[in-house]
């Protein structure tokens, strides 16, 4: 099941934006039109400076943000990956349905306020040796909750939350508790 996080959107927007900016302002700056027309514009420096520091994180994260991402429930258990691309080296965790002491799904609110447009599934997975586990795909973290309840959760934002919970009930109702 293919699971990609909403932080692709943002992250094109925003990288997209400082390669404009990073073309944009040198080229007005020394053409002595536009914006930044007066070559004593120190400000003008530091925004410029500012979109090619932004830049520079968007090369770096772009593998993690481009890569296969996704959760495989199988008969043997869950597996959350995140694949290997270019320098970003890869996640995932493979859980056996043996490690797994249950499966819960909560609804919560961002706390905006307004809880009818900010309500969504949150799918938490409660591991018997939560202190065993690789690193997690980004889009999937480790919680604390309460005293020493640790859980995967995987992030509510995700569309597909619904989806998975679904697919996870299918396959081992015995383990999905919802609250």
């Amino acid at each position: 099941m293919p699971l990609r996080a909403r932080w692709i959107w943002i992250w094109i927007y925003f990288t997209g934006g400082a390669i404009v900016n990073c073309i944009y302002l040198p080229f007005t700056w020394l053409s002595g039109t536009g914006l930044g027309s007066d070559t004593s514009d120190f400000p003008l420096g530091w925004v410029l400076l500012g979109n090619v520091l932004f830049l520079a994180w968007g090369c770096y994260v772009a593998p993690r943000m481009l890569t296969r991402q996704g959760a495989a429930v199988s008969a043997t258990g869950i597996t959350l990956v995140q694949e290997p691309l270019l320098w970003f080296p890869g996640r995932g965790v493979a859980l056996a349905w043996e490690q797994i002491h249950a499966i819960t799904s909560a609804h919560e609110s961002d706390g905006s306020g307004t809880e009818s447009t900010n309500h969504r599934t949150v799918v938490r997975i409660r591991p018997t040796d939560p202190d065993q586990l690789p690193k997690l795909p980004s889009w999937a973290s480790r919680r604390l909750l309460f005293l020493n309840d640790t859980v995967i959760q995987v992030d509510s934002w995700l569309k597909h939350a619904q989806r998975l919970l679904q697919v996870l009930r299918e396959t081992r109702p015995d383990l999905v508790h919802e609250h």
